[in-house]
């Protein structure tokens, strides 16, 4: 039987004419004509959010490759990626089932362990397994018109059983599962496994037809217990929104509805964004730098019971709640309504509170360590601004 080193001559050939150098139409590099998943499977190259070959994104460094460029040039970067992407390829066929498929003929051909590879090479996993699932009435091509049983038939035969490590071992670095629902909706779910095969991150993405996602990725502690959690849900047209629990999230989201559940310690940082953060939270953010009071187009925070409110940058719409601690705010922050009861505060710059429509003999408690100043308008809105420290 042919060996695994014979059947990636075979792919080489058939992809590129072994030319390392080959970039076809579709931007697909190398040899193996391998595009930005291949590559993020084989731990080169990092998601850029595009759906396209235009590496737009960043490299990794592995093997010293940190550019398109530095991957053409570097025959033994790719046979290494090739074999690194082998590997998740056939950890995904495996954790599918598809490998049960092998010794039966479906759509006419035979299928063998070599023909699943390659098949999951020239289309993808998912694919493959709509053709084995629909016992070969769907049969998926590629963009040169080339069908999946082509290469399941043309590289049928190899041995490749001794070079593919089991999912299911201790090393594996990573594991894939690519689910297709019958309304046409994409799960794809990428978990990582750390060297002695304890799950360190699940990042499960769902992409509906009408091209809505929601992405759900869990960090796990050595013990399992889950760290943080961050879901994502980015609709067609509207305001995307988040929710942030646990400990130690790091969210970098522009224009979103952000939800930070009771107990979370997070960093997040973006512009335009409203959060709502909720009981006993800490959020740490950076950024934040513009907000307008009526439109909500930009920056806003409101916060419940115990929230711990550190590095905000400026130009921010706050809203508080009781037992809030403010630190390091910066300048020109607004306060929407009086301080809330045990307020405390350190480095709030010129931080103003804005009451509208305040009735007769209202009081405004503040914190002894503001030394706010206080005046009415003449549309009655009450101003009070703290200047400094």
């Amino acid at each position: 039987m042919p060996s695994y080193q014979e059947y990636l001559d075979a792919l080489g050939q058939r992809e590129s004419g072994k030319d390392y150098q080959a970039v076809n139409q579709y931007g697909f590099l190398g040899k193996y004509q391998m595009g930005e998943a291949a590559l993020i499977d084989a731990g080169y190259y990092q998601k850029d959010g595009t759906k396209i070959n235009d590496f737009s994104g960043a490299w990794t460094g592995k093997n010293g490759i940190n550019s398109k460029e530095d991957f053409l040039n570097n025959p033994q970067a790719q046979e290494d990626a090739i074999r690194s992407y082998n590997q998740r390829q056939w950890q995904t066929i495996r954790a599918n089932d598809l490998d049960l498929y092998v010794g039966l003929t479906i759509g006419g051909v035979e299928i063998t362990e070599s023909g699943l590879l390659a098949g999951a090479h020239l289309l993808g996993v998912g694919n493959l397994k709509r053709f084995l699932e629909s016992n070969g009435q769907f049969v998926p091509k590629d963009g040169n018109n080339v069908p999946i049983t082509d290469y399941i038939k043309r590289f049928n035969g190899y041995d490749i059983s001794l070079n593919i490590p089991d999912p299911n071992s201790p090393n594996s670095e990573s594991q894939d599962a690519v689910l297709i629902a019958p309304n046409g909706s994409i799960e794809e779910a990428i978990t990582i496994l750390d060297a002695s095969g304890k799950i360190v991150s699940v990042d499960t993405t769902i992409t509906q037809l009408n091209g809505s996602s929601i992405e759900d990725l869990v960090a796990f502690a050595a013990n399992h217990a889950i760290l943080n959690e961050q879901i994502i849900e980015t609709p067609v047209n509207g305001f995307v929104r988040a929710t942030v629990s646990g400990q130690g999230a790091n969210v970098n989201l522009n224009n979103a509805q952000i939800t930070v559940q009771p107990g979370t310690q997070a960093n997040i940082n973006g512009d335009g964004s409203y959060i709502l953060g909720l009981p006993n939270s800490t959020v740490q953010t950076t950024t934040f730098p513009t907000t307008l009071v009526t439109s909500m187009t930009n920056s806003t925070l409101v916060a419940t019971t115990g929230m711990q409110l550190t590095n905000l940058g400026s130009n921010n719409n706050l809203v508080l709640g009781p037992n809030t601690t403010l630190s390091n705010l910066g300048n020109n922050n607004t306060i929407i309504g009086p301080v809330p009861p045990n307020t405390t505060d350190s480095g709030i710059g010129n931080t103003s509170i804005e009451s509208e429509n305040l009735p007769l003999g209202t009081t405004v408690a503040l914190s002894s360590s503001m030394g706010f100043s206080a005046s009415i308008d003449e549309d009655d809105v009450v101003h009070v601004s703290a200047g400094g420290e």
